[in-house]
This record gives C-alpha cells, structure tokens and sequence, in this order.
C-alpha cells in the first residue's frame, strides 16, 4: 500500500473506527470458540464409543459429524481468528474477498449436512412412507438450492464493498448484500415446514417421547435461524456477520448432541444388560 494511501486511511480512522465499531463484537465469535471447544471436550469419549469406534454408526453418520463437528470448529476459529486483528492472513481486499468466499461456502455445507440429518432423523422416527420421503426430499432440495444461491449471490454482493482498514488490521464491509434476507428466509421456512409437517404426522400417532423432544429442537432450531433473518434484515453488516457465526456454532453443539444421543440409544441395544441379551426395541414394545 503506498504511502498516500496509507495516510489517507490515517486520516479517515475516527470515520472508519465509528463505522467498524460494531465489529468490536467479534468478541462473541470467541465465546462461540470456547463454548464449541469446551463442549466437544466433555463429550469427546461419547464422540469415540458411539461414533468412531461402533460399527453401527455407518459412514454417512461419521461423515456428517466430522462436518458438523470438525468443519465448524475450524471455521468458527479461523473466522475468530481473522477478526482478532492480528492476524497475518488479512493484508489486503484479496485476502478480505478469499475470506468471505470461504466463510460463504462452508456455511452452506455445513447448513445443508445438518438440515439433512435432522430430516433423516425425523423420516426414521416418524414415518418410512415413501410419500413422506419424497415430500421431505423435494421440501429440502429446494430449500437447500435456494439458499446455495442466494449465499453466492451475497457473497458476491458484498464484494465490492469489501475493504481492508489498513489501521483496525481488519475487513470492513458498510452494505448488506440484498440477497442474504432471502437465504435465511429459505432455511426459516424449510425449518417451519418441518414443524409442521412434524405435528400434522403426530396427529394420527400414539404419543411418543421422541417428538417432544424432537419437536422441541425444530422450535430451537427456526427460532435460532428466524434471529438471523431478523439481523439481516434490520441489523447492521457487522453484527449480522456475528450473528451467523455465533448460531453457526450453537447449531453445531445441538446437533451433535442430538447425533450423538441418537447413536447411543442405538449402541444399547447391542449391549448385554444383567446377563440377558436385552434390547431397547423388546424393552419398548413390551410396555
């Protein structure tokens, strides 16, 4: 960067610290960071017994949670890492612009593996009609679709307003891309659709336990995501960023939770209890 350069943006600090203040909550990513990391350390023997070392756990489940799991974690600490302000990877708009590029495109992976699984999970605890597959299969691949273009469309929105700040060591952007309301819409409505769909099927079913439960994670999970349509829609570029990668990482502590408990219970059914090959399946059908 010349020296005119460098002085202009000297001299435009207060200006641009004002502007990029709100940034200063990039703090939270780092709480984020910890919570992920703190949880995934108190779970992490769960994490080997049901997930890695039992046969049952197949390979698409070992895949979504190293998606869910490990790809969040690395995002959530490179991302924390790019806004500390010391970070040697920011030196330029180029490396503003990768930076956004890759936050857009992992955060569509990652929305799309866990939006798949709890979809798979509710397919297997509430119904295996095919007309029911197929429903949950169109609502998904349109949502997922619309969303995937809608973030590349933010994401190259936002390009030409992204700058580096040569004084905060940091990515500044002052404009919400237009398309990024209608990305989190989509994942609202699908996360509303599956409510739905989920009470209507319950209507003609004995009541279960597991739909408390997994009805109560839909309402977590459309809550979580309609706070992000209500940011982006009302809330400035910098806390609107926050914010995504804040839910990013709580989204991620649920469904690994959920991943988790769901294998667990099914690991219990091949364990010998008091000496009688006892099974969850038997123990449940005889009551």
């Amino acid at each position: 960067m010349s020296n005119a350069s460098a002085a202009s943006e000297a001299a435009g600090t207060p200006h641009a610290y004002q502007k990029a203040k709100p940034l200063e909550t990039h703090g939270y990513i780092g709480v984020a960071a910890t919570l992920l990391f703190f949880d995934h350390s108190i779970t992490f023997v769960e994490e080997l017994d049901f997930i890695w070392f039992n046969k049952a756990a197949g390979l698409g489940n070992r895949l979504g949670f190293l998606v869910n799991r490990y790809l969040t974690e690395a995002m959530v600490l490179y991302v924390s890492y790019m806004l500390s302000g010391d970070s040697k990877g920011l030196t330029d708009r180029v490396s503003c612009q990768i930076f956004l590029w890759l936050f857009a495109i992992a955060s569509t992976v990652f929305v799309a593996v866990s939006h798949f699984i709890i979809m798979a999970r509710l397919y297997t605890l509430w119904d295996r009609r095919p007309r029911i597959k197929w429903i949950l299969m169109a609502a998904f691949s349109v949502a997922i679709s619309i969303s995937m273009t809608f973030s590349i469309l933010s994401a190259h929105q936002v390009q030409p307003f992204l700058k580096y700040n040569l004084i905060l060591h940091m990515c500044t952007f002052a404009k919400k891309p237009w398309a990024l309301p209608f990305m989190l819409g989509a994942l609202t409505s699908f996360d509303l659709f599956i409510i739905v769909a989920t009470v209507i099927n319950a209507l003609d079913r004995p009541h279960q336990k597991q739909a408390d439960v997994m009805t109560a994670l839909q309402r977590d999970g459309a809550l979580m995501f309609t706070v992000n349509l209500m940011m982006a829609v009302f809330g400035n570029p910098s806390n609107c960023f926050v914010t995504l990668s804040f839910v990013w990482a709580m989204c991620s502590m649920v469904n690994s939770r959920l991943q988790l408990r769901v294998e667990g219970l099914r690991f219990i059914r091949f364990v010998p209890t008091l000496d009688d090959p006892l099974e969850l399946y038997n123990i449940s059908n005889a009551v």
